[in-house]
């Protein structure tokens, strides 16, 4: 589970931190249909303009980590993900016309770059609904991470609980382990005691454990 969820993040991040890239190629002839549609002509060319493009897709990481648009949690915990998604863009925005501002020697249409920032808007927005639907039609076909959870009392409980309530990591809790002092909490599932864990093995119906010990029980 713990792996699944480390290259789901890993992609997630690269797929977002690459969108600047993709929003250019789409946004500059959309924008140049518009030029021309109020009977302009378009006088900024396409090529020559990687090192801008890709001041532009730093910018853009360092705002999609700052409002947490490559988050898995914000992911699933959103219903679209637009808000994360507009408020990295504005601030992509107002980042690139304060740098273009305070520029002499960079030309670049104002207008192309708000419609870059549009497609980035609007590819993010389908970016996070491809990895949702991806990802849960993945997890429909596939068995839920077999769990032991170690500890046996409420706090561990109330940790499996959580646990198996994730809609992006589903998992089933099989078997906990008592340690020593713990009161009992948990009722209708495998319990084993400390000193038998070292004979656990998958062969049990277990893929992962996982630690759920309140920070008192440490001090």
């Amino acid at each position: 589970m713990l792996l699944r969820l480390k290259m789901f993040r890993l992609l997630l991040k690269i797929t977002i931190y690459l969108l600047p890239y993709l929003a250019f190629e789409i946004g500059w002839p959309v924008w140049a249909f518009f030029v021309k549609a109020l009977g302009h002509s378009v006088k900024y060319p396409y090529q020559g303009h990687f090192p801008l493009v890709l001041f532009s897709a730093f910018v853009w990481a360092v705002m999609a980590e700052h409002y947490k648009v490559t988050n898995v949690d914000e992911l699933f915990r959103e219903r679209t993900g637009a808000r994360a998604a507009w408020s990295a863009s504005i601030a992509t925005a107002v980042a690139l016309i304060a740098a273009l501002y305070f520029s002499r020697n960079i030309v670049f249409p104002r207008r192309l770059l708000v419609c870059c920032i549009g497609v980035t808007l609007a590819l993010t927005v389908l970016v996070h609904a491809a990895f949702r639907f991806l990802y849960r039609k993945k997890l429909r076909v596939g068995r839920p991470t077999r769990l032991l959870i170690v500890g046996a009392d409420q706090f561990a409980h109330d940790a499996a609980i959580r646990l198996q309530r994730l809609s992006f990591a589903p998992c089933k809790v099989v078997a906990y382990v008592r340690l020593p002092g713990q009161e009992v909490a948990i009722n209708g599932s495998r319990i084993y005691d400390l000193e038998h864990i070292c004979a656990l093995h998958p062969g049990n119906g277990i893929d992962e454990a996982v630690m759920a010990i309140h920070a008192a029980q440490f001090s």
